[in-house]
C-alpha cells in the first residue's frame, strides 16, 4: 500500500514480523512512521524500487530476523493502548 493512497494497516504484518515495503504515503500512521524510523518498515517515492528491497530483505537472512525482532517488540509494547486510550477520552465517570 501507500503507492496511491495512504497506508492502511502496517501492525498485522507487524505482529507477525514481516518486513514492511510501502509506498512513500504513509503519513496518516504513527505506527507506520514509528516502524519507518526503527527499521522494520521501508517506503520508497518509486514502485520500481520495491522488488530490488524485497530480494535484498530475501537474501539477508539476518537483516529479516532483526526486523522480524523490531516489528514484533514494538506490537507487544503497544498492548493495552485500546484500554489506556477508552479510560483517558471515552470513559465517562459513574
Amino acid at each position: 500500500g501507500a503507492i496511491h493512497n495512504r497506508v492502511h494497516n502496517v501492525l498485522e504484518p507487524a505482529y507477525f514480523g514481516l518486513a514492511i515495503v510501502t509506498g512513500e504515503k504513509i503519513f496518516n500512521s504513527p505506527e507506520a512512521l514509528h516502524l519507518q524510523d526503527s527499521g522494520g518498515l521501508f517506503s520508497f517515492l518509486k514502485n520500481e524500487e520495491i522488488p530490488l528491497k524485497i530480494l535484498t530483505l530475501i537474501k539477508e537472512k539476518q537483516d529479516l530476523k532483526k526486523i522480524k525482532n523490531i516489528n514484533q517488540n514494538f506490537v507487544k509494547s503497544q498492548k493495552g493502548a485500546s484500554l489506556k486510550h477508552y479510560e483517558k477520552f471515552i470513559k465517562r465517570p459513574t
